[in-house]
């Protein structure tokens, strides 16, 4: 290679990395560091991608909440209650008044994150409401999906122990849903 070639290279370069910093905004985030508390598939407008969040849970004789056999169902738009910038749907009346009874109790941790790229890396990803996992102590948890729910499930305790303080930290107050039909599209 001659001297002219590789100087030239190096300008090319030069030019080309200069030109991709210049198209990003100065405060462009990854995707992965999702900023909002409640995370919402836009294609869908509603959190949980749409499911009841209530039917997650199965309730025994004594009250207590465990998760079930048969998995989530999806919510109907009539019956919404908001909380933070998301808007959860219920199936019923009945599941939107035991939502709004006690909403922490139904409400996917880390505002339906990945409760493994909180846990292991500190990263603010979408969690799929398919992937889901209700803990002994009747919590929700999503994951990315199942592949990665069966890392995270290796060593559940200890992500949850890593992740709770990076949630309180990003999002330090609870929030406070607000019922009301959602507006049917």
């Amino acid at each position: 290679m001659t001297a002219t070639f590789k100087t030239g290279m190096i300008l090319f370069l030069a030019m080309m990395v200069s030109a991709v910093f210049s198209f990003a905004p100065a405060n462009a985030q990854p995707t992965r560091n999702n900023p909002y508390e409640i995370w919402v598939n836009k294609k869908w407008d509603y959190a949980a991608d749409g499911y009841d969040v209530t039917s997650y849970f199965k309730t025994d004789e004594a009250g207590n909440l465990s998760g079930t056999d048969t998995g989530p169902i999806k919510g109907d738009p009539q019956f919404s209650a908001t909380v933070a910038n998301g808007t959860y749907i219920f199936a019923s009346q009945d599941n939107l008044d035991k939502f709004l009874a006690e909403p922490s109790k139904y409400s996917p941790q880390y505002g339906g994150h990945c409760a493994y790229a909180l846990g292991s890396r500190g990263f603010f990803v979408n969690g799929d409401p398919e992937a889901w996992h209700v803990t002994e102590d009747g919590k929700l948890y999503f994951n990315l999906k199942t592949s990665i729910q069966k890392k995270w499930l290796k060593k559940r305790d200890e992500y949850i122990t890593t992740a709770d303080p990076r949630w309180t930290e990003k999002f330090p107050t609870a929030s406070t849903p607000v019922a009301g039909a959602a507006s049917a599209s």
